[in-house]
């Protein structure tokens, strides 16, 4: 696997996206169902199950629309604002490489989908999330924080929660060394408290 971290747009203090290759190529991205033909998945275009959106600025509620689930949420549009600089990025880098002479084809999106509401359309029916959930009880101390600075639930005496979920803010890149170090503080937090006055 390859990454990289890029910023979409000027102006931006830090990257905003992720961009991923691998050696594999995925028939369903939702499934992770590998292509019959062997290929690869390239970050260098706006797949969605290869590039995401690092630092996300989409808050807000989702709605049910029908009845049916595969019927699109009710939601914010900030997501599609967001994606434009995703849709973009990746084609000016793209033409800067030296692919052509290694790609026989593009499978998918395929060379039809080239404008920002094609490439929206396909995000739309085939992204997915890439499973680094945080922030559900944020550290903090304003009224939406559900752990002080030391990990400790507020309002509730000798219960602490020590994973990614007490992240106040998306990390931009993966979860997983980020998860050990607030679990390393966390143990070392449970010791000092445990240590006779």
């Amino acid at each position: 696997m390859v990454y990289g971290f890029v910023r979409t747009r000027p102006g931006l203090e830090t990257p905003d996206m992720q961009f991923h290759m691998a050696h594999a190529s995925y028939d369903t991205a939702q499934k992770r169902l590998l292509e019959k033909e062997p290929g690869m998945t390239r970050g260098d275009r706006p797949v969605p199950a290869r590039s995401r959106a690092a630092r996300s600025t989409s808050v807000g509620d989702a709605g049910r629309r029908a009845r049916h689930p595969a019927e699109l949420p009710v939601g914010p549009d900030r997501p599609r604002r967001h994606g434009r600089g995703h849709a973009d990025r990746p084609q000016d880098r793209r033409s800067t490489r030296r692919w052509p002479k290694y790609i026989a084809y593009e499978n998918k999106p395929g060379k039809d989908v080239q404008s920002y509401d094609e490439w929206l359309d396909f995000a739309r029916r085939n992204g997915q999330t890439t499973y680094h959930v945080v922030g559900t009880c944020k550290m903090g101390s304003d009224p939406m924080a559900v752990v002080d600075d030391r990990l400790r639930v507020h309002g509730i005496a000798g219960l602490r929660v020590i994973d990614a979920s007490i992240m106040p803010t998306v990390p931009s890149g993966n979860t997983n060394a980020p998860t050990i170090m607030v679990a390393e503080k966390g143990a070392d937090m449970i010791k000092e408290d445990a240590r006779p006055a």
